[in-house]
């Protein structure tokens, strides 16, 4: 793997992860059965879907999928950003995904209260799908460019990062 900067929290990983994560990335793209719908926003029903992930759902889409928890403090911060970037670039094909991994639905619910998310919730409270993508914190994100690669890895949050994050969005958004 190739890193390209490292702080105490954030490690970012370019274009560089073991193909075997990748087969898996491929793998729940093309076999999980579809939870949102590509056209419109994602409905009541599809925001508490359990565990399930479909990249193709998204395809033309930079994916910015976001693992969290009630429980993270980072998260917290992480939100509120997330959720002025979904309404910022929305019209330009990008969308937020948050994994919550809360093994207790009700606090991932309680968070969801105080943030208003506007971008589909996957809950994970197994940790399969954290496992699948070898999630080492929390948050930590992994961004996809328009056709389903991965282009990005980020473990941990601080604001300070936000102007680096969002440049890399940009640039796959263009």
């Amino acid at each position: 793997m190739h890193k390209i900067a490292i702080t105490k929290k954030c490690v970012l990983y370019r274009n560089a992860l073991p193909k075997t994560l990748i087969t898996v990335i491929i793998a729940l793209g093309l076999s999980v059965a579809a939870t949102h719908s590509q056209a419109a926003g994602p409905t009541a029903q599809e925001q508490h879907a359990e565990g399930q992930l479909d990249l193709s759902a998204w395809k033309g889409k930079v994916v910015y999928l976001d693992f969290w928890a009630s429980w993270c403090g980072p998260c917290r911060q992480s939100f509120p950003w997330m959720i002025s970037l979904q309404r910022r670039y929305a019209d330009q094909g990008f969308v937020v995904v948050g994994v919550n991994v809360d093994k207790d639905r009700e606090l991932a619910n309680k968070f969801l209260d105080q943030f208003h998310a506007s971008f589909p919730i996957i809950f994970d409270s197994t940790g399969h799908l954290a496992e699948q993508f070898k999630i080492p914190g929390m948050p930590s994100s992994v961004i996809f460019d328009r056709d389903g690669a991965v282009r990005f890895v980020h473990s941990g949050f601080r604001s300070e990062q936000t102007a680096v994050l969002e440049s890399e969005l940009k640039s796959l958004l263009q």
